[in-house]
């Protein structure tokens, strides 16, 4: 990529909002920024340059977006304050209308950012900058800078766009085709990342199952994970979110043959309730969700499997809900990440009748939220006294105790005392207790 020298010393300040791959986006610029010899200062300091890299996935996240917008714009008045990301891709006329906004920026000119700021700079009239996403067909990575930090988990982004348009969703639109990242740079990219440190590589994307679908027949996400996990030196490899009829047995094969590869999946379900899935336009039933969920724990006993629900969906009845709710207590999952129904003008959900109350969809969360922490205190209190491998990433303090945070390979989070550890190392340690929904435990005595 071109690199652009920032002449002036600008400081720059970047906030994100939504999904891990919208936090990847931004390391992403980030690097780019900092290549180009911007200085990066905390968001809540007067800076030069505002980058608010936004989400448009509920209403709250629109309000979010615009509440972040403002608060850039009233730190430092004589800023440059660029919007980029989903909001502004959806909404790119609203974004540019808030008073103090200098730069819109869509999803696809992320990667442009640091050339399209000197033009700015240089009083060059591109207020307003988004593609049309459904005509965009390669895949553009953002930077080809590897990471920055601690070196402990690193995410790697092989693929953007969907093409499911299940009728809630607004990401479609604001994301466009999928587009995958050639099978060879995306192990360019692993291997540098190994080469850099990291002790675990997360592969992400906005629909990382249709991995491929736009690469040569065979290159696919399994054949992807197949190459990373070989990798020397890869400690582990996690895979992000995927859908459940892309759980495919070719890619538990792979799974099995390696054992760096974490025995955690997030699937998302969405409803437990089949009339309310059809309705959402999603392509599977509940058998269809229950056997995928059968055959992972059939293969490895011990994989935690996470989850994402949405709550009061037009039409969704209190029967709906419960059967919902029964579906969900059945699955076991390890934790479970709840949205209640938000409407996205655009989506054919929008438009149908039997809206959900906002006080029922409230009630509605509550108990389901209260079911996902009995269904966490029962996976984590069952690994009391087990010995698990723990990479350590950071310390933390709890009641002014020092400690050192990290995750299992199945993603359960866990705390042992200080000591001399290194960030980055995977561990033993045997759990001790559970507290409050923190896990802790010791370094094992063999280490």
């Amino acid at each position: 990529m071109e690199q652009l020298t920032n002449k002036n010393g600008l400081t720059v300040a970047l906030h994100t909002l939504g999904c891990r791959v919208n936090q990847e986006d931004s390391q992403a610029m980030l690097s780019e920024l900092l290549r180009a010899g911007y200085t990066q200062v905390p968001f809540t300091e007067k800076a030069d340059i505002y980058i608010i890299n936004t989400c448009t996935v509920t209403h709250l996240a629109d309000r979010k977006s615009r509440q972040v917008i403002r608060k850039a714009v009233k730190t430092n008045p004589e800023a440059l304050v660029v919007v980029t990301g989903c909001f502004a891709q959806t909404h790119s006329e609203e974004a540019a209308a808030i008073e103090g906004v200098g730069l819109v920026l869509g999803v696809e000119e992320k990667a442009n950012l640091v050339s399209l700021l000197a033009s700015r700079l240089q009083g060059q009239s591109i207020e307003v900058q988004v593609s049309d996403v459904s005509e965009v067909s390669v895949f553009t990575p953002i930077s080809e800078t590897i990471g920055s930090g601690d070196r402990t988990r690193g995410f790697l982004k092989i693929q953007d766009g969907c093409e499911n348009f299940c009728t809630y969703c607004i990401v479609p639109y604001a994301r466009g085709k999928v587009r995958s990242l050639p099978l060879k740079q995306a192990i360019d990219f692993a291997e540098k990342m190994v080469t850099a440190g990291y002790a675990e590589i997360v592969l992400s994307g906005i629909h990382i199952g249709a991995y491929g679908k736009d690469l040569a027949p065979g290159e696919n996400l399994a054949k992807l994970v197949e190459e990373i996990a070989a990798i020397p030196g890869l400690a582990r490899l996690r895979l992000g979110s995927i859908e459940p009829m892309e759980v495919t047995e070719e890619l538990l094969a792979v799974v099995a043959r390696h054992g760096n590869i974490c025995r955690h999946f997030h699937i998302p379900l969405q409803s437990g309730c089949d009339k309310t899935l059809a309705a959402m336009g999603r392509d599977y039933k509940t058998a269809d969700y229950s056997g995928v969920i059968a055959r992972i724990k059939e293969l490895f006993p011990a994989a935690a499997v996470t989850t994402d629900v949405i709550v009061g969906f037009p039409g969704e009845s209190e029967a709906d809900f419960q059967t919902s709710y029964d579906f969900i207590e059945k699955m076991g999952f390890s934790k479970i990440h709840i949205f209640p129904y938000s409407i996205r003008p655009g989506t054919p959900a929008a438009g149908y009748p039997d809206q959900v109350d906002s006080m029922v969809k409230k009630s509605r969360c509550e108990r389901l939220e209260q079911l996902a922490r009995r269904l966490t205190e029962h996976v984590e209190t069952a690994y009391i006294g087990k010995e698990v491998a723990v990479l350590l990433e950071q310390p933390c303090k709890v009641a002014g105790k020092s400690y050192w945070q990290g995750y299992t390979e199945n993603y359960l989070p866990i705390l042992a005392e200080a000591g001399e550890m290194e960030r980055g190392n995977i561990r033993k340690m045997l759990v001790k207790f559970v507290q409050n929904g923190i896990i802790y435990g010791e370094i094992s005595k063999d280490k």
